[in-house]
């Protein structure tokens, strides 16, 4: 027989099609269209993403369902998003067994991805980007990068998101300067963190390696972390001050009530900024609006700050 079933709420989709061996083991064909269908009411605990239109042809039975579906939607700023996928899919998830995306000069396409909601809603799959410009989700770092990762995320009980982003290869340019980076990033509603990234920035073969680094907002904002420079160039992050720097930062901290309080320790700083020659070693700290230090030496081409004391008590500056 030939049917057609209409649903126009959470989502406005058409889907008309046959269907043969009712009385064994039914199986269908079907072309599948929708309009402005938002994912988010239509798979509980989705992102937000609209798609425009959407048109499919699948068949199925059953046990599942596989077919080949295309989209024009929009995630966030990133709009006129074209999706082209093909999909093997059952009653609690989808497995894509192609999905390639492209906007502009850009795209990205997934292997072995898959969604599910056999719990609530799980995530994983190994992607590439061409030409993703970072802006779309954080508007201070504008630019264009190539990347592969794996990513894999998980909605928890208490609806909290936990993602990891393992990054074979990450390379392009960030605020006009060449950065490319490798390493895993975890995060969640409350922080982010990530241990052995490495990042390159600027000209040189320079580098910096996150040892450990965190920062999180749950409660009130705290941050830690410990990175080793090795000619590291930071005006791929802050185009004023260009440079080869090396040594380690470490640094431990939280917003509290009356302002920032925690340490910054440098360890054999080396190198050159913004033209000038660059040395420094030394730890300060902040508490109570209170600044302590056991001994910070800094200097940078021909001026020179040594800082030993106490805030109120006599600093011995030369």
């Amino acid at each position: 027989p030939h049917a057609a079933v209409g649903i126009h709420s959470p989502v406005d989709i058409r889907v008309e099609g046959d269907v043969v061996n009712l009385l064994e083991k039914p199986e269908w064909t079907a072309t599948l269209e929708g309009r402005n269908v938002d994912l988010e009411a239509f798979i509980k605990h989705c992102p937000k993403i609209d798609l425009a239109t959407v048109h499919g042809q699948v068949h199925g039975n059953t046990d599942g369902y596989w077919g080949k579906v295309q989209a024009v939607g929009a995630w966030g700023t990133l709009d006129n998003m074209q999706v082209q996928t093909t999909i093997s899919a059952g009653l609690m998830g989808i497995d894509f067994d192609t999905l390639r995306i492209d906007r502009g000069d850009g795209w990205a396409v997934a292997e072995n991805a898959k969604i599910d909601w056999k719990r609530l809603f799980d995530w994983q799959g190994l992607f590439h980007f061409k030409n993703f410009d970072p802006s779309h989700f954080f508007d201070f770092l504008p630019g264009k990068i190539d990347a592969d990762l794996t990513s894999v995320g998980t909605v928890r009980d208490d609806l909290g998101v936990d993602v990891t982003f393992e990054v074979a290869r990450l390379e392009g340019s960030l605020r006009d300067r060449p950065i490319s980076a490798v390493g895993t990033v975890t995060l969640n509603e409350n922080d982010v963190r990530t241990e052995g990234m490495i990042v390159r920035s600027g000209e040189v073969e320079g580098s910096a390696r996150i040892e450990k680094g965190m920062i999180s907002w749950a409660g009130k904002v705290s941050w830690s972390w410990n990175i080793r420079l090795d000619n590291f160039d930071p005006s791929g992050l802050y185009p004023d001050f260009p440079g080869q720097v090396s040594g380690v930062l470490a640094g431990e901290g939280f917003l509290g009530s009356s302002g920032a309080e925690g340490f910054l320790r440098i360890s054999d700083i080396s190198g050159q900024l913004r033209g000038n020659s660059l040395a420094g070693s030394g730890e300060i700290s902040l508490t109570n609006d209170t600044i302590q230090t056991t001994g910070l030496f800094l200097r940078s081409g021909a001026s020179q700050l040594v800082v030993q004391g106490q805030a109120g008590d006599a600093f011995a500056l030369d």
